[in-house]
């Protein structure tokens, strides 16, 4: 029988795909191939796929010693330090300054620059316990979600960027566009 060729779907991992080719070429008694990460797998019956997996890891791993290498893994680990460094200084400078929390649109106006701060941790900064001091809290449901009520629906979106912060360590990457869109819906500038 001819080689058949298995296209990877978006998502998948490795260890899947060389099982589905493995259950494949067995099945068929062919081989089959396919291209993963720019490597060419190659299964027929009579392979054993942790093997396979095995192969495929060692070939990563040197892929990754050898970029680790390069000047552009330097470039660019050099580029991330620095923009690591301007968001934590920006993260400093947000924390020095917290908004008048009374002020909803300052509340969000200062969380939409916050969550540029998107490379570093904002859990161990007390950020949150800062906002529940403030009558913000993420532990209750002390606002209902009301698309057409100022308070409650920009309470809702800071309770949002805050229950991110909690269980993530930063604002979620969405909350600029919806800052944006409930200051469109109220005509806040």
């Amino acid at each position: 029988m001819e080689d058949m060729i298995y296209t990877p779907t978006f998502g998948e991992r490795v260890s899947h795909v060389i099982a589905v080719m493995h259950t494949v070429a067995t099945a068929n008694n062919c081989t089959i191939k396919a291209t993963f990460n720019d490597y060419e797998l190659t299964v027929t019956p009579s392979d054993d796929p942790t093997a396979i997996l095995h192969d495929y890891n060692v070939e990563m791993d040197k892929r990754e010693a050898q970029y680790q290498k390069s000047e552009r893994y330097k470039q660019r680990k050099e580029n991330f330090e620095q923009r690591k460094n301007v968001q934590r200084r920006k993260l400093e400078l947000l924390c020095a300054n917290y908004p008048d929390f009374r002020n909803i649109e300052a509340t969000v106006d200062w969380l939409e620059k916050l969550s540029e701060c998107n490379i570093i941790q904002l859990r161990d900064h007390g950020i949150v316990e800062t906002f529940e001091a403030n009558g913000y809290f993420i532990e209750t449901n002390n606002c209902s979600f009301n698309i057409n009520n100022k308070d409650t629906s920009g309470r809702w979106l800071i309770k949002q960027a805050l229950e991110c912060i909690n269980n993530i360590g930063t604002v979620y990457p969405m909350f600029k566009e919806h800052a944006k869109q409930w200051k469109d819906r109220f005509g806040v500038l």
